[in-house]
């Protein structure tokens, strides 16, 4: 995907000039050379700025406002990006969020160099030494920006993406512009999965992982493949203490190559905190062998809900 499209926070004017489009809207403006300001003020705008894009294709397009969108520009392009360097508005201070963010990541984030000011389109802005701080109304997050990385914070914490990406947990800017976000994020340490589509929680359930012997690993993942009415035969001999008889299940999301899933086990009636440390004689073994047990209802759910290529995310 090219860095121009999606949710670029803080574009910069050296992102490429190939790109069509912002946030996916149509660029089939009248060709009067206008534009391309419309498309450059998307680009600077936090989190991608669709009203203002599509306010640029209506408006600034026409004869008109031409002279006026240039005029506009300008404007924007010296208060967003001619700050120099170094320089530190008299009194700037950070606050709420924003003040979250730098105290957290100071060396990233820079100190500020203005006030906190209205960004538009439902957002609010403050420039630093190295990017911008955005926060946004339409789901209340705070996020920075050094114009090619991006560090929201998030239900998760604080976590890093490219400027042409966006966490399943993030509103979408322009719903059905794009095809939906989705995610499956799982905390280990609470025993918890939480399925996201642009920003809204569709699913949450507890769940259990690993025991000590046999761990859930952490990491980035996304579905490789779906199976049902699916048996798991023991990758162990019948010797080893970790072997398993067959064991049949409904739903199962494979999620990592070498064999771990997400999926409802018959054997299993409770789950949540403290159950990856309990002991199950049922069968034989503390926790799971390494998969993510989940509820019958919850999976049956999450399998139908659930795409090939779903981003899956295993925390501690």
């Amino acid at each position: 995907m090219s860095p121009c499209v999606g949710h670029p926070l803080y574009m910069l004017p050296s992102c490429s000039q190939s790109c069509s489009s912002a946030n996916n809207v149509s660029t089939s403006a009248p060709d009067y050379g206008t534009d391309r300001f419309a498309g450059f003020l998307a680009k600077l705008t936090p989190f991608g700025w669709g009203p203002l894009r599509q306010l640029g294709a209506a408006t600034f397009g026409h004869p008109p406002f031409r002279r006026f969108s240039i005029f506009f520009t300008a404007i924007v392009l010296w208060l967003g990006v001619a700050v120099p360097a170094g320089y530190a508005a008299e009194g700037c201070q950070s606050a709420l969020g924003f003040k979250s963010l730098y105290d957290q990541f100071p060396a990233i984030v820079g100190d500020c160099v203005s006030n906190e000011q209205d960004g538009g389109g439902g957002t609010r802005i403050q420039r630093t030494a190295n990017g911008i701080l955005v926060w946004r109304q339409i789901d209340n997050l705070s996020a920075f920006t050094d114009g090619a990385h991006t560090w929201v914070n998030g239900p998760f914490g604080v976590q890093q993406r490219g400027n042409d990406q966006r966490f399943a947990w993030e509103a979408s800017p322009a719903p059905g512009a794009e095809p939906p976000a989705k995610g499956i994020f799982i905390e280990v340490g609470k025993q918890s999965l939480t399925a996201y589509e642009d920003g809204r929680i569709v699913l949450q359930t507890p769940v259990t992982s690993g025991g000590p012997r046999t761990p859930t690993p952490p990491g980035s993942f996304s579905v490789i493949a779906k199976r049902s009415n699916f048996i798991f035969k023991s990758p162990w001999p019948q010797p080893d203490p970790r072997w398993y008889p067959d064991s049949w299940v409904n739903y199962a999301l494979l999620y990592e190559r070498t064999g771990y899933f997400v999926h409802d086990a018959p054997w299993r009636s409770v789950y949540g905190p403290g159950t990856n440390l309990t002991y199950n004689a049922s069968i034989g073994w503390t926790g799971t062998h390494g998969c993510v047990n989940v509820p019958y209802e919850a999976e049956a759910s999450l399998y139908q809900w659930a795409d090939v290529g779903t981003p899956v995310v295993v925390m501690p």
